[in-house]
Formats: C-alpha cells, structure tokens, sequence
C-alpha cells in the first residue's frame, strides 16, 4: 500500500508544480502579451458616421488633430463617408460630384495613383494601421462608361467596408492595387 501512496503522491506533487508553472510563467505571459496586443493593435478602427455637409466637405483642412496617445483623430471627412456613397454619390455625373465635393486632382498630380483606375479622388485624413504605420486616406471614385457614379474605395485602409457598413459597401471596388 505504500507504493500506491508514493504513486499517487508524487501525481499530486506533479500537479501542483504544473499549477506553479502555469501561475509563475504562462500567467504572467499572457498579461504581457495581451498589454502587447492592447498597445499596439490599432484603436482606429471605429469611425462614428455623421450626415454629410457640403460645407463642412469643403472647409475641412488637412491639419490633423491626435489624441493623448499620437493616434490621429478621425476627420470631419472620414465621418461623412458613409452617408457620401450612401445617398449622395448614387446617380451623379463627374461634373455634379465635383460641385459637391471640390475639384478632384487629375492622374498626372497625384503620380502613385497614375495607373490605377479612377476619375475622382479626394483626401480624407490619416489612418493607422499599426503602432508604427499611419497612412494617409483617399477617397477614390470609379464613375461609369457614360460618367455617373459606379463604384468607391478607400485607398490606405482595408476596414472602410466594416465602418461605412453593408449597404455602402455593396457598391464598393472589388478589385484594387493596394489591397
């Protein structure tokens, strides 16, 4: 019978040890990770969503504000966006857009966009990828063989489909070159 105590006592001693290294190691490891993962996973991922305003489109300037943390604030432009592709876009001609948005810069002023395919494009602030990565956003328009609205995209960002939600998103580009 002392040969089962021994057996069952040293499972017991075993099991407590895994309880002091998964208390000592894996624990504390975890806290770590997870502070890791807090710091430098992008909190801009949620922008609010505001109605559009013409004026509001028009007046913004490209002076970004950041928060305590050097994260750059949303823009009065990336909160506009959804109601933008939603209900303003739909059906305009390039020329209705630009009366409503400004004068987009042509392909030969903005040269990293040269090959891609798009009639308008408008900035719409900084966007931050990661702890070290900020980007600056594009709104880029695709208007139809005969001129009218088609189909958008936000070049510097993968998460506008998810912000602007399902019925904006649908007439979102499939196929893009910074993807």
């Amino acid at each position: 019978m002392s040969a089962d105590s021994d057996t069952h006592g040293s499972k017991s001693e075993h099991r407590r040890s895994c309880s002091k290294i998964f208390v000592f190691i894996a624990f504390p490891s975890m806290l770590v990770l997870a502070i890791c993962l807090w710091i430098f996973w992008p909190h801009h991922l949620q922008i609010d969503q505001i109605p559009f305003a013409e004026e509001k489109w028009k007046a913004w300037s490209e002076k970004i504000k950041f928060d305590n943390d050097q994260n750059p604030l949303p823009t009065v432009r990336q909160m506009m966006i959804r109601d933008l592709i939603e209900n303003i876009l739909p059906g305009k001609r390039s020329e209705e857009i630009e009366a409503i948005l400004g004068r987009s810069p042509s392909h030969q002023d903005i040269i990293i966009y040269q090959n891609d395919e798009w009639n308008l494009i408008y900035d719409i602030g900084l966007y931050k990828r990661d702890f070290f990565d900020t980007h600056q956003e594009r709104l880029i328009i695709v208007l139809s063989k005969d001129g009218i609205f088609e189909s958008w995209y936000i070049a510097g960002s993968k998460d506008w489909p998810r912000i602007v939600g399902e019925k904006a998103a649908s007439s979102q580009c499939r196929e893009r070159r910074d993807q």
